[in-house]
């Protein structure tokens, strides 16, 4: 009877040591649970929506953005722009952020992101959806933690009136032939008239 108390005992022992080594052992690991507090990153707002239409051919700055470090320790980050895949809306390569690069966040640091719409002439008319995510980066080859955040850009870019497409679809280059040619054949029909008048 002894002896079973004493196995039961031993083998108690060992399982709560077993437990303890383990505790041990995650409190001194150099690499935090995931989705801890030691590394993060965030984002604010989480969307920007531009209410009025913006006109094709035009620059637009727009709200920036924050990107945020709640994390315990410093680290890069980085901006990146991704467009949408979503059918109701359109996708195009029109908006651009700065910085572009890589910055340090300490932590409960900041960076603001500067946000601009460069929209050309030929902008098709319709309301667009892009995505910039803030991610954390690490290694010399600017390979990113599984952790991002991300902010929605909603705008949408209006049709041209009916006037202002006219003008801009009018084959203007076609015309500044015609006139040139006019003026030209003009000139000439003058300097053979002249030369007629002189001969007489």
């Amino acid at each position: 009877m002894k002896t079973h108390k004493k196995n039961i005992a031993g083998k108690f022992i060992q399982a709560a040591a077993a437990i303890l080594l383990v505790i041990i052992s995650i409190q001194m690991s150099p690499f935090p649970a995931r989705g801890g507090t030691e590394m993060g990153v965030g984002i604010v707002p989480g969307i920007v929506r531009v209410d009025e239409p913006l006109e094709s051919g035009k620059i637009y700055r727009l709200p920036n953005i924050i990107v945020l470090n709640p994390g315990k320790v410093d680290g890069y980050f980085i901006a990146e722009i991704s467009e949408t895949n979503a059918a109701k809306y359109k996708s195009g390569d029109y908006l651009r952020i700065n910085p572009q690069e890589p910055f340090l966040l300490k932590p409960s640091g900041e960076q603001s992101i500067q946000l601009t719409l460069e929209l050309p002439p030929d902008t098709e008319p319709g309301t667009y959806l892009a995505y910039i995510s803030a991610h954390r980066v690490t290694g010399v080859q600017g390979a990113f933690f599984d952790l991002d955040a991300t902010t929605k850009v909603y705008y949408t870019v209006a049709a041209p009136p009916a006037l202002a497409a006219a003008i801009k679809a009018f084959p203007w280059s076609t015309l500044m032939l015609i006139l040139v040619s006019i003026f030209g054949a003009g000139i000439v029909m003058y300097l053979l008239l002249a030369c007629r008048k002189k001969a007489r």
